[in-house]
């Protein structure tokens, strides 16, 4: 779960941190709020190409950092063997630098890691979906994300389900 956000010098954001309660968390505001600059920062710590232009006017770099709290023991074992370990609170931190050269660079828990490294440990640590995504529209795609969500296996239901109509 993404806990906080912080920004540096992306586009019209100077410095600015943003906490995340736990559940469900929901960014509205008019056009012009900043909400796509909290999307692109988060674009970035999922290892999307970044861009020079992003940076703030007169700065020499741009910089995210996310804090995750990793409570899923699954999750976990998954980090560990990529060497990645949440602190003594359980948090994993990645972030990423781009500066105004177009070089990037990432890190996770403080430690410089390649791009692909930071695209396979943010793969466990979140999804993005915007209201322009088509994979989650269908009704058996809800359906399935909401099962994953809740761990919940439906298999034995189901035979129990089936069985009870084919008699």
């Amino acid at each position: 779960m993404l806990s906080s956000l912080h920004i540096e010098n992306l586009a019209l954001i100077k410095n600015s941190t943003v906490e995340f309660g736990n559940g469900f968390n929901v960014l509205t505001g008019e056009t012009g709020a900043g909400k796509s600059l909290i999307m692109k920062a988060l674009k970035l710590l999922i290892g999307l190409k970044a861009s020079t232009d992003d940076i703030r006017f007169g700065e020499e770099n741009a910089f995210a950092q996310g804090c995750f709290y990793v409570s899923d023991d699954i999750v976990k074992e998954k980090l560990s063997e990529l060497d990645i370990y949440p602190d003594e609170e359980d948090n994993v931190f990645i972030s990423r630098k781009i500066s105004t050269d177009g070089k990037s660079v990432c890190k996770i828990n403080e430690r410089p890691v390649s791009l692909s490294k930071l695209k396979t440990v943010s793969a466990l640590l979140m999804d993005i979906h915007g209201q322009n995504d088509t994979g989650i529209i269908d009704e058996k795609s809800q359906l399935n994300i909401i099962d994953r969500f809740g761990k919940t296996d439906f298999s034995a239901y189901s035979t129990c389900y089936k069985n009870f109509y084919d008699e």
